[in-house]
């Protein structure tokens, strides 16, 4: 199934929520360096290489190749696939070692890409998560889990999310957005939102494409 141009939530505030400032940094990843043409002068050869070295407000560009990775984004980070011709950044993890706790259900959501508390923005990516073999229904699985966070996913295919090995499971989502309680001050809850922008978005062979909840979780 095929979504486009999907608005998820508002997203007025967010465009001025990743302004590059002078002193933020361009990171450039290639997976292995063999094309000098496609990108010049790449610094690592993994996405998880550059988060190591990056600080809030950087560029994360990933040229074209195939990343066996799973993403996990706890600053403001721009993710931005470079393509060149047919030639795509493919994020495609074969495992997903890390969860975060669903803030609406407490069962924990593994994803490709998981954006907790901070504002992001993807654009022009492929994740495919063809390559995970998973048999359980919990963890909940999901293309993109954006957790109480506010940014963009833009121009990015998302696939193949699905539990292959139990087809009974309810789980399997392209994009899921989580807004809920992410602490307690002097006893009381703190709730923190979630906007998200989709444009020009794909989803496929998902159970669900995208799936926004502010209500009871997985």
């Amino acid at each position: 199934m095929i979504r486009k141009s999907s608005v998820f939530a508002a997203a007025a505030l967010l465009a001025g929520a990743l302004v590059t400032s002078a002193w933020a940094k361009v990171l450039i990843v290639d997976d292995d360096n063999n094309d000098p043409f496609q990108c010049s002068q790449p610094q690592y050869h993994t996405i998880a290489a550059a988060l190591a070295n990056a600080t809030a407000g950087d560029e994360i560009r990933v040229c074209p190749g195939t990343y066996a990775e799973q993403v996990v984004l706890t600053q403001a980070i721009q993710l931005t696939g470079i393509s060149f011709g047919t030639a795509q950044p493919i994020i495609k993890p074969t495992t997903l070692p890390a969860t975060r706790a669903s803030l609406l259900g407490d069962n924990p959501v593994a994803a490709a890409i998981i954006v907790d508390g901070n504002p992001f923005r993807i654009t022009n990516l492929v994740i495919d998560l063809s390559a995970v073999n998973v048999s359980a229904c919990i963890p909940y699985l999901a293309g993109v889990y954006v957790r109480a966070a506010a940014g963009f996913v833009q121009q990015t295919t998302i696939q193949n999310v699905r539990v292959a090995g139990n087809t009974a499971c309810n789980s399997g989502v392209g994009l899921y957005v989580e807004s809920g309680q992410t602490g307690e001050v002097l006893g009381v809850p703190t709730l923190s939102p979630a906007r998200v922008s989709v444009v020009t978005r794909s989803s496929r062979a998902a159970r669900r494409p995208a799936w926004s909840r502010t209500g009871r979780g997985p």
